[in-house]
C-alpha cells in the first residue's frame, strides 16, 4: 500500500533544520518542493478574462538527485491556481496549464548545493529558478489532464499535438475572470496564488504531499483588466487552503489520504448567522489524487432544515476536454450530497481532478452537533473501495457578549469586555483558555491578561483608558478565534467645580492653544452619534435652550478666550449663575475642540455634563 505522509509541519520543518545542517534531516529519496513563488508576470485580458504567470524556484530537500531530463517523461511538471479569500469562504477562481520542466540549474536557496549536476537532475540541498516569464511560455505549457499526479506519470510527447502551441495572450496561462476580481463584487477579498510540482521519482519515494506552496497576492487595475502583484513570503510546503485556516482560524482543516493514490485537504467552518440560521462552508482541495472524486456527503444535525444550498468550481480552459457542469445537490434524510456524472456515465465528467479545489454550502436553522461531524467523498475513476469517509470536528467560536463600543474619558475605566465560547452550534464551552490584548491604541489591560472561560463560556478583560483620548481596540483570542472590541476614550473630561453662585468648567485634555466650543441645551438624549461620541448639543437642531461660546467665529458667541492653556486644560467661570438656582432649568453642557497635527485633523468630544439649576 501506498504511503501517504501526513506531516506537512513535519515537513516543514525538516526543511528549516535542512538549511543548518545539509542533507542531515533530508527525506528518503529525492523530494522536490516550491521553495519561493516569484514574479509574476502579467498579460493582456481577452474576453472578460486577464492571465497571469508566477514563478517558482524548487528545491531538493530529499537525500537522492532528482531526474529532470528533457525530452523525455522524467522532468517535473509545474501547475499554478488562484484563490480568494472572501465573506468566509476559500474559492479557487484560476488555474493554468503545466509548465513542463527541461534543465535543473544548481543554485543554493534551500540548501548548500554540495553535488551541483549538469542539469539533468536537481541535486540534494540544489535549487532551481524558473522565472514567471518561462512558466507562462505557451510553447512549454501542456495539458493537466493527461498527468497522473498520484504516480507522475505522463506521456511524452505531451499535449496530444498542443505541444509547442501558442495562442492568444491568455491561452494556457493561469486565466481568471475579471469579474472574479472586481472589489465592488468582493470588497475587501484576499487572493492567494499556489504553485505545485509533480515528478514520478518524487512520487514514487512518497514525498510528494508537500510540493505545493503559496503566497498572498494582490490585483490593481491596469488597462481595463488586473496586474498582480506578490506579498510576503512564500508559505513552503502548503497547499493554498491552508491560507484559508491562516486567516481565519475557526476554519478546520483536516487531510483526506486515499488508500493507495493521493491527498485531499478538506476545510470547513460554519458560522452562526444570529437569525436563528447556520452557514456551512466546506472547499475539498484535490492535491495529488489520480482517482479524484464525483461526490461529497455531509451529515446535519436531524430534522433541521436545509436551505441556501450552493456548489462552486473552477473553469478548466483553453482546449481541455472536461465538462464544467456544475454538480447537483440531493438530500436523503440528514445528509446533503453533491455529484457529477460517474465515471462510467462520461470520462469527462466535472470530477475533482489534481490541483482543483470545490466548494459546498448550505445553512441550516440548527448548528452542528458537539463532536464530529461525518463526511465522504466518493471516488471518480473505478476503484475496489469507491467511498472514503471522514470527520470534521468543528472548532470552537467566540462571540462578544457585551463592552462593544464603549466610550469613557480619558485614564477612566470602561465597563467589562465580555466574551463568550462556543461550540460551532451555540453550546458554551468551559475552560477554554482566553488571551485579551491591545492591538491598537494605548489602554492598559487591568485585569488578567489570560484567563479560562467559566461554566457558562465567559471571559472577560477591563481596560483602563488612556492618558490621551482617541480609539483602543481590544482583542480576545482563543486557539480558534478572535474576536474584537472598539473602544474610545475622550480627549476632554469635563467636570464642575463647585463654587456657590458661579459654574466653574474644567477641560482636561492634553493638545495646547487648541479652540474650543463650549455649548449647552436641555437634551438628554444624544441628538447625533459620532465615531467620537455621542453629541447632545448642535447648533444644527438646536433646543430652545440651546446656547454658545466658542473660540470659532459664527458658532454661538464668539470669544477667542475659549481655548486650551499651554497644558491642555481650559477653565471657565459663568458668573451670575445663582440667579438661575431654583428655576428648575435643567442643561446639559458639553465642549467640542478640534486640532491638526502631522496625521491630519481631530476632532475631540468631552462627555456631557448635567445640571438642574
Amino acid at each position: 500500500m501506498k504511503r501517504k505522509p501526513t506531516a506537512s509541519l513535519v515537513g516543514a520543518l525538516a526543511c528549516a533544520l535542512f538549511l543548518i545542517s545539509g542533507i542531515a534531516t533530508a527525506q528518503v529519496g529525492p523530494d522536490v518542493i516550491v521553495g519561493a513563488i516569484t514574479g509574476p508576470s502579467n498579460y493582456s485580458h481577452v474576453g472578460g478574462i486577464d492571465a497571469f504567470s508566477v514563478g517558482t524556484t524548487s528545491c531538493n530537500i530529499g537525500d537522492q538527485d532528482l531526474p529532470w531530463i528533457s525530452n523525455t517523461n522524467q522532468h517535473p511538471v509545474i501547475g499554478q491556481n488562484a484563490f480568494r479569500i472572501w465573506n468566509g469562504r476559500f474559492e479557487q477562481i484560476g488555474q493554468s496549464w503545466l509548465k513542463h520542466g527541461f534543465f535543473a540549474l544548481s543554485q543554493t536557496l534551500c540548501g548548500s548545493c554540495p553535488n551541483p549536476t549538469n542539469g539533468t537532475a536537481l541535486g540534494v540541498g540544489c535549487s532551481d529558478p524558473y522565472g514567471s516569464g518561462l512558466n507562462g511560455s505557451q510553447g512549454g505549457l501542456g495539458n493537466k489532464f493527461e498527468v497522473n499526479a498520484s504516480t507522475g506519470f505522463f506521456n511524452y510527447p505531451y499535449a496530444e499535438g498542443n505541444q509547442g502551441s501558442t495562442g492568444n495572450s491568455i491561452y494556457k496561462r493561469l486565466q481568471i475572470h475579471l469579474s472574479d476580481l472586481d472589489p465592488a463584487n468582493f470588497p475587501g477579498a484576499v487572493y492567494v496564488v499556489e504553485a505545485q510540482y509533480i515528478q514520478p521519482q518524487d512520487a514514487m519515494a512518497d514525498n510528494d504531499n508537500n510540493n505545493a506552496s503559496w503566497m498572498s497576492c494582490s490585483f490593481s487595475p491596469s488597462g481595463g483588466g488586473y496586474n498582480m502583484s506578490l506579498q510576503g513570503g512564500t508559505h513552503q510546503q502548503e497547499p493554498a487552503i491552508f491560507a484559508w485556516q491562516a486567516m481565519d482560524p475557526s476554519v478546520s482543516l483536516i487531510p483526506v489520504d486515499v488508500p493507495g493514490d493521493g491527498r485531499f485537504w478538506a476545510g470547513f467552518k460554519v458560522t452562526d448567522q444570529g437569525n436563528g440560521t447556520f452557514h456551512w462552508e466546506v472547499a475539498v482541495h484535490n492535491l495529488n489524487s489520480h482517482l479524484s472524486a464525483r461526490a461529497f456527503s455531509i451529515d446535519f444535525p436531524a430534522g433541521a432544515t436545509v436551505s441556501n444550498v450552493g456548489f462552486h468550481d473552477v473553469d478548466y480552459h483553453s482546449g481541455e476536454p472536461f465538462d464544467g457542469t456544475d454538480w447537483t445537490s440531493s438530500i436523503t434524510g440528514n445528509t446533503i450530497t453533491w455529484s457529477t456524472q460517474t465515471f462510467a456515465q462520461n470520462q469527462n465528467a466535472n470530477a475533482l481532478r489534481w490541483g482543483t479545489t470545490y466548494n459546498f454550502r448550505f445553512d441550516t436553522n440548527q448548528g452542528p452537533p458537539s463532536g464530529t461531524v461525518t463526511a465522504s467523498l466518493e471516488l471518480f475513476r473505478p476503484t475496489a473501495n469507491p467511498v472514503v469517509n471522514f470527520a470534521f470536528t468543528p472548532p470552537n467560536t467566540m462571540v462578544v457578549v457585551s463592552g462593544d463600543n464603549q466610550i469613557v474619558n480619558i485614564n477612566e475605566t470602561f465597563q467589562p469586555c465580555t466574551v463568550r465560547v462556543q461550540t460551532a452550534g451555540g453550546a458554551p464551552v468551559a475552560g477554554v483558555p482566553v488571551t485579551f490584548n491591545i492591538t491598537s491604541g494605548s489602554g492598559t489591560i487591568i485585569t488578567p491578561t489570560m484567563v479560562n472561560s467559566d461554566a457558562n463560556g465567559l471571559a472577560s478583560a477591563t481596560v483602563m483608558a488612556p492618558a490621551v483620548g482617541g480609539a483602543v481596540v481590544l482583542e480576545a483570542s482563543t486557539p480558534t478565534d478572535v474576536a474584537s472590541f472598539n473602544l474610545f476614550a475622550r480627549q476632554f473630561r469635563v467636570t464642575w467645580i463647585p463654587t456657590p453662585g458661579v459654574l466653574v468648567f474644567s477641560a482636561q485634555g492634553g493638545v495646547a492653544n487648541m479652540p474650543l466650543t463650549m455649548a449647552f441645551d436641555n437634551s438628554s438624549t444624544p441628538v447625533l452619534t459620532t465615531p467620537f461620541g455621542n453629541l447632545y448639543t448642535s447648533i444644527l437642531n438646536p433646543g430652545p435652550d440651546f446656547g454658545a461660546i466658542s473660540a470659532y467665529a459664527g458658532v454661538g458667541s464668539f470669544d477667542p478666550t475659549v481655548m486650551t492653556g499651554p497644558t491642555g486644560t481650559w477653565t471657565r467661570a459663568v458668573t451670575g449663575a445663582g440667579a438661575l438656582a431654583g428655576s428648575g432649568l435643567d442643561l446639559v453642557f458639553q465642549v467640542y475642540g478640534y486640532f491638526i497635527d502631522s496625521t491630519g485633523g481631530h476632532y475631540w468630544l468631552s462627555n456631557p455634563v448635567y445640571q438642574i439649576f
